[in-house]
């Protein structure tokens, strides 16, 4: 019924929890889907084990999974689409207690060859930017190629745009050495102390913070930093415990990060009141290079 009504406005997102309906329309739309969502009646039919676990409806253009579960054609396509960055895809049926994970062959044979490809591009690119120190994209903009970075200086030419790219520097810097090449960017390097620009730890991506709590999250690799340390972790509430823990909580004054000491040199502002903390967004805002 909503599906008829909206179209292609209305998404939804299983995989994410809470699950979540997202509709792209005016506030008329909004009070119109609000008003359908109220009147439904979930006990007109007792929920069947054959029903979508998506719409828990009988399944339209039934697709059955590896795990026996059976979604109509349409909410398993959107399922895909609305969380193809949310990787990997599990079955969220028997009230979420599934868990079965969509292998390769099972989404291969399901969808079609546009968005089977871009899940594999999608799953690529994450297992890239999740390991840096195994995997690096070139550095090239808009090309795909990859290569593995070392600790030493070596040089690998990208089998897509033909550059020779420094494994060690992850840069370009053809006829002069790593030490060179850095000592070059020195004003660089002053720009970035001087805006408070770090790199990550796990992967050494820059990171600009401009607002917020003292929690960062990478945009790159996705690991949780304490920027007040640079403590970094692969979760959230580990991060935030040690915020608690080591510096009494999530936000501090920003000062000028010093990567020799490791501490921030700015004083701690006690100035803003609780309230003032609340206001700020508790993810920082970040740009990544």
């Amino acid at each position: 019924m909503i599906r008829e009504r909206f179209g292609y406005a209305i998404r939804f997102d299983f995989i994410s929890r809470p699950r979540q309906i997202i509709l792209k329309g005016s506030d008329a739309n909004v009070k119109e889907l609000l008003s359908l969502l109220k009147n439904l009646n979930p006990s007109a039919r007792p929920l069947q084990e054959t029903d979508c676990p998506a719409c828990f409806g009988t399944p339209e253009k039934p697709l059955t999974m590896g795990c026996g579960h059976v979604y109509c054609k349409d909410c398993f396509l959107h399922a895909v689409h609305s969380s193809i960055d949310k990787l990997p895809l599990t079955c969220n049926g028997e009230d979420d207690n599934c868990n079965h994970v969509f292998s390769i062959a099972e989404l291969k044979s399901l969808l079609p060859f546009g968005e089977f490809a871009k899940l594999l591009q999608a799953s690529r690119d994450k297992y890239v930017k999740t390991h840096p120190n195994e995997l690096q994209f070139c550095p090239t903009p808009g090309c795909s190629g990859l290569y593995r970075p070392t600790k030493e200086q070596g040089v690998r030419t990208c089998t897509e745009c033909l550059i020779d790219i420094c494994t060690k520097c992850r840069d370009t810097h053809e006829g002069i050495t790593c030490e060179e090449y850095q000592g070059g960017n020195g004003a660089f390097q002053q720009w970035k102390q001087a805006s408070d620009v770090r790199d990550c730890p796990n992967c050494g991506a820059g990171i600009e913070k401009n607002g917020g709590c003292m929690h960062m999250e990478c945009e790159a690799c996705k690991h949780h930093i304490c920027w007040k340390c640079m403590a970094v972790f692969e979760e959230n509430n580990p991060c935030v415990e040690h915020m608690h823990r080591e510096h009494g909580g999530l936000f501090e004054a920003r000062g000028v990060y010093d990567p020799e000491l490791g501490t921030d040199d700015g004083e701690e502002d006690e100035s803003d009141d609780e309230e003032d903390n609340e206001q700020n967004d508790l993810a920082g805002d970040l740009r990544v290079w």
